[in-house]
């Protein structure tokens, strides 16, 4: 299916696009509503440019009141299951909003028709019908874009669920070793011609960790099994490598508890699912970057979770490339068969994959 991006990229452009095309029809719908009001009265000539004005001065109200409940309450109240505190401050917020636009109301729209040579605009004493009808006009245009927004929501999570799926692959036939290319170390030096011109002081530090990445893909790649100790040291290495080499910063947490001992696992998981999780993170549009890492060893079981996070209204899908996920999830049913979990869990703000692995199972 063609996903539009001025629908559902986070891209700050189609963002910007998609809320003034929202914003520009608001307007349009508004301005024809007050002509109508002035039909009869008014030719379209002397109502036209005041219902415009009218609409465009209290058009930011309705932005804030519409952003301030999708982009304040929406997540820290709805998407976290706080639904008691989500309507009392939904009504709150209304009812200040409505107030505002009474002030609105009274002291600057009979200027403004002043301004145009409009006669000043009557008010009506039943207060009580004014509150509860600015308060239906300001929620149906939150309506609107509640709708908009959760819609789009709901069909990204449904694809997401659906890729999910699609990675769930079942496979059959004999045991055969599937090997994962290296193109971290592609991205690497793609990087490396990068900052060869721009910054050129970092080159030598990323060619020694690169260096060291290659030569140690080219002798184990092939073996069935590798120290899993040289694994972990070599994934700090990596991570340092994707610090150096980002354009733009982003943070790290890295916790690894237990000991790896004498442990051993197959060549070519971690670092593959490692840079699946970078590249996923480097295709956001996010003002703050976060990746955490956490690999705890216990007994003979060591569990991967990597999360970073991402924006709540947008799936990774259009940048997605999950070939990563697939060869892992291939290798790991025929390496470890019965011996291992491997999830991707889809958060409002956060994308999380987790890898559990049991030694002892597996080498029973």
């Amino acid at each position: 299916m063609q996903i539009s991006p001025l629908i559902f990229s986070s891209n700050t452009k189609y963002r910007l696009g998609r809320h003034a095309l929202f914003w520009s029809g608001w307007i349009l719908y508004y301005t024809a509503l007050t002509i109508l009001g002035y039909q009869g009265k008014f030719p379209l000539s002397k109502s036209f440019f005041p219902s415009l004005a009218e609409v465009i001065i209290s058009t930011p109200m309705d932005m804030v009141f519409c952003y301030s409940i999708i982009y304040f309450l929406f997540p820290r109240f709805l998407f976290r299951g706080k639904y008691i505190r989500m309507v009392l401050l939904w009504i709150l917020f209304s009812c200040l909003f409505v107030v505002v636009f009474i002030l609105y109301s009274v002291n600057v729209l009979p200027l403004l028709q002043q301004f145009f040579g409009m006669p000043k605009p009557g008010m009506s004493k039943n207060y009580v019908w004014i509150f509860f009808y600015l308060f239906s006009q300001i929620n149906m245009e939150f309506g609107l874009a509640a709708a908009i927004k959760l819609g789009k929501m709901w069909f990204i999570k449904s694809e997401e669920l659906l890729l999910l799926q699609k990675k769930q692959v079942t496979f059959a036939g004999e045991k055969n070793n599937i090997a994962l290319q290296p193109f971290f170390l592609m991205n690497a030096l793609d990087a490396v011609d990068h900052f060869s011109k721009s910054n050129p002081a970092i080159v030598s530090g990323m060619m020694k960790k690169i260096k060291k990445l290659l030569l140690y893909h080219n002798y184990y790649q092939h073996q069935a099994r590798v120290q899993l100790s040289d694994e972990l040291n070599l994934l700090q290495e990596y991570i340092e490598l994707e610090k150096a080499g980002a354009e733009t910063p982003f943070f790290t947490n890295i916790k690894i508890s237990g000991e790896a001992g004498s442990k051993k696992i197959a060549p070519s998981i971690i670092l593959p699912l490692v840079e699946y999780c970078f590249r996923q993170m480097a295709s956001l549009d996010l003002a703050e970057k976060h990746i955490c890492f956490e690999i705890q060893i216990e007994n003979d079981t060591i569990c991967i979770a990597i999360e970073w996070n991402k924006p709540g209204d947008t799936s990774a899908l259009m940048t997605s490339n999950s070939s990563f996920l697939q060869t892992i999830s291939k290798r790991l049913k025929i390496l470890y068969p019965g011996s291992h979990s491997f999830t991707a869990l889809i958060k409002p703000e956060q994308f999380l994959v987790k890898l559990s692995i049991d030694f002892d199972y597996a080498a029973a």
